[in-house]
């Protein structure tokens, strides 16, 4: 996924932080009303009535309209610059010949801004809302323990997850739970113990005899049983596989 703020950083030319270079780079087209400074900030006030009362005030938000130097694609940036600091919106490419943007520059400098300003809002406003709704989704997430961890793989970095809704219902209260679903979780189990010991030329069935081989270990050295009550462990275990076979309706015939 491309992300359309390509660019962000402090906005001062000077200080501390050094000077910010978020707008180095580029052709200016156009900067209807005016730069970031207290002369032009006047202009960015939209007064509705004449003796100067109502209106909506711009003033502390400065747009250009812009090209990056060099590129040949011909693709517009919106430059901002606001209290905040600087970014640089990169707008979806349009095949038009360069006409899109002789013709914002046609316009008026209020309506070149206003249009600038509508645009880069409703980006602003779209990244809010998708950083609010998946920060959101996750908070949920974690509330009712849908969060799951991938180690990486060979073949796949390591991840972090939700699992959808509907799925962990399927291994909700006990009653519910079918050989399907223990069967994926032990699934979960192989993968994450094959990757810790690089099993990944193995086959699921071998995979499978290692690990219960090594919970085997577990028992003896980290529950404190013997060899003898590990395996009484292990038979039980295999007991409570045949109970199960017996009562679950999805087992396949």
């Amino acid at each position: 996924m491309r992300n359309a703020f390509i660019r962000s950083g402090h906005g001062y030319e000077s200080g501390s932080r050094g000077r910010c270079t978020c707008f180095d780079g580029f052709e200016i087209i156009a900067a209807p009303l005016g730069e970031f400074d207290n002369t032009a900030r006047e202009s960015r006030i939209f007064r509705r009535n004449a003796d100067g009362n109502g209106g909506v005030d711009y003033s502390s938000h400065a747009l250009k309209l812009a090209r990056m130097e060099g590129e040949r694609s011909g693709n517009l940036y919106i430059l901002m610059h606001n209290g905040s600091g600087r970014e640089v919106l990169e707008l979806h490419k349009f095949y038009d010949g360069g006409d899109l943007a002789e013709h914002i520059t046609a316009l008026p400098e209020r309506l070149q801004y206003a249009l600038l300003y509508s645009i880069w809002a409703t980006a602003d406003n779209a990244r809010y809302e998708a950083q609010w709704s998946t920060a959101n989704e996750w908070a949920q997430a974690f509330a009712s323990g849908r969060i799951r961890k991938r180690r990486a793989t060979r073949s796949r970095p390591a991840r972090v997850e939700i699992v959808p809704e509907w799925q962990a219902a399927e291994g909700g209260p006990m009653a519910e739970v079918t050989n399907s679903n223990r069967a994926a979780w032990a699934a979960v189990a192989i993968d994450a113990f094959a990757d810790v010991c690089r099993m990944d030329g193995e086959d699921d069935v071998t995979k499978a005899k290692d690990l219960i081989t090594n919970l085997i270990h577990f028992l003896r050295l980290e529950c404190g049983l013997s060899f003898e009550e590990a395996q009484a462990v292990a038979g039980m275990a295999v007991q409570m596989a045949e109970i199960e076979f017996q009562e679950d309706a999805d087992e396949e015939e």
